[in-house]
């Protein structure tokens, strides 16, 4: 179970970390830290972003071998 859904329920610090085998100091930490999703400023484009349209289109007409695609590619240059 997840710490803060523990807390939520009204569990001590210190039930919270004898029942999932943790410190204390690490049950407070979780509690204390904010939730932070990492995402990247700029993230780099994909090599394969110039052609998501082709790919898209020719996966709707039933080509879903890899290599074939690839190849496809290739020679469209």
């Amino acid at each position: 179970m997840n710490v803060r859904d523990l807390k939520q329920q009204g569990w001590s610090v210190s039930a919270i970390a004898q029942q999932l085998d943790i410190d204390r100091k690490t049950v407070r930490r979780y509690l204390l830290d904010q939730v932070h999703s990492y995402q990247r400023e700029n993230p780099a484009p994909a090599k394969v972003d110039p052609y998501r349209p082709f790919l898209r289109e020719r996966w709707e007409q039933g080509v879903h071998n890899a290599r074939k695609l690839l190849d496809e590619i290739r020679d469209r240059g």
